[in-house]
């Protein structure tokens, strides 16, 4: 074949890729294009299939080369040499398809010649290594039997070895539960006795505080009651002190007074509450007493009438009842407090 044919012509055959003839008018030209180029335009592509647009650039300027008149003329004029030419191009490159194809199916056949004697090496080392594989596993089950009957030899040994230790154990854990069951038990009379202790000594320190708070209550109850006896002996002075103080004018009392203003024509002016009170005589009750005698009030028991009677009262007199000493509310906290010391040490 001439070697001019195994090179592409220069210029292309528009009619060929347009896929019409030469005698073809415009209007069977453009129909051509519009189909070639619905199927070769890239927007016409499935996502993926399109890597370029030669095919419809080519059909694209087949279309521009053949729809002008002049164009068409002068590349007609040459067409039946550029048809020989592509014509024998077109030979050769399918005559090349095929040696390609021939040789593609000769290097197949080698190749599966190849994966043939390959696999065949392939079993024959397969089986080679599978008895292989059959003689090792026949030493490693003798070894491994071999070891077995050592583990269990072994495994008797220590079964035998861990008997003797728990019976060791055990021997040795009762006696440290004895051990221990003594000295809780010593721990118990020592809690216990230090309980008691604790107990006599909190009792006594109760005892000691409840005699404190007493005898501070009755200090403090002796030195109410010596107030209250000042208090009642300074009123009494002083009464006893304007009864012997003489007015010149007649004492009158207070309704008196208040007529004696009507008569006069001057309104009344009110008296005090304070001085109205203090000129009402006041009621003393009595206290009860279950024998049936009148005893006598705090302002009487705290006033002595006589200087005998004031000499003779010592020791102020306290009320009857009950005599159980009445705790503030700072004498319980601080006895509070002083329990919780005592049981803290």
């Amino acid at each position: 074949m001439d070697s001019s044919n195994t090179y592409e012509p220069e210029i292309p055959d528009y009619y060929a890729d347009l896929g019409i003839s030469q005698q073809a008018s415009l209007q069977e030209i453009k129909t051509a294009f519009q189909k070639l180029a619905k199927k070769h335009h890239p927007d016409k592509k499935a996502p993926g299939q399109s890597i370029d647009a030669h095919e419809f650039r080519k059909v694209r300027e087949a279309y521009e080369q053949l729809r002008d008149n002049d164009k068409r003329r002068i590349y007609d004029a040459s067409y039946s040499d550029l048809r020989e030419k592509w014509t024998s191009y077109k030979a050769w490159k399918e005559n090349e398809m095929k040696h390609e194809e021939m040789k593609r199916a000769e290097q197949e056949r080698q190749a599966a010649k190849a994966r043939a004697e390959e696999r065949r090496k392939a079993a024959e080392a397969e089986r080679m290594r599978k008895m292989e594989e059959i003689l090792r596993e026949a030493m490693e089950k003798e070894k491994r039997e071999n070891l077995r009957k050592e583990r269990v030899r072994q495994a008797e040994e220590r079964s035998r070895e861990t008997a003797r230790r728990a019976r060791e154990q055990q021997e040795q854990a009762a006696k440290e539960r004895l051990r221990r069951q003594k000295e809780k038990e010593a721990e118990r009379r020592s809690e216990e006795a230090a309980r008691k202790a604790r107990a006599e000594r909190e009792q006594a320190a109760q005892e000691r505080l409840k005699a404190i708070l007493i005898e501070e209550k009755q200090e403090a109850s002796r030195q109410r009651w010596a107030k209250m006896r000042e208090a009642a002996d300074r009123r009494e002075a002083t009464k006893r002190q304007q009864a012997r103080t003489k007015q010149v004018h007649p004492q009158y009392t207070w309704r008196e007074r208040m007529v004696a203003k009507e008569k006069q024509g001057v309104s009344p002016q009110p008296t005090p509450a304070r001085e109205q009170a203090e000129k009402t005589p006041r009621f003393t009750p009595q206290t009860y007493n279950p024998k049936g005698n009148p005893q006598p009030s705090w302002r009487d028991r705290a006033t002595p009438r006589t200087q005998g009677e004031e000499a003779r009262k010592t020791v102020p007199l306290q009320p009857t009842g009950n005599n159980t000493p009445r705790f503030t509310w700072r004498e319980r906290e601080a006895a509070k407090n002083s329990k919780s010391g005592l049981r803290a040490s």
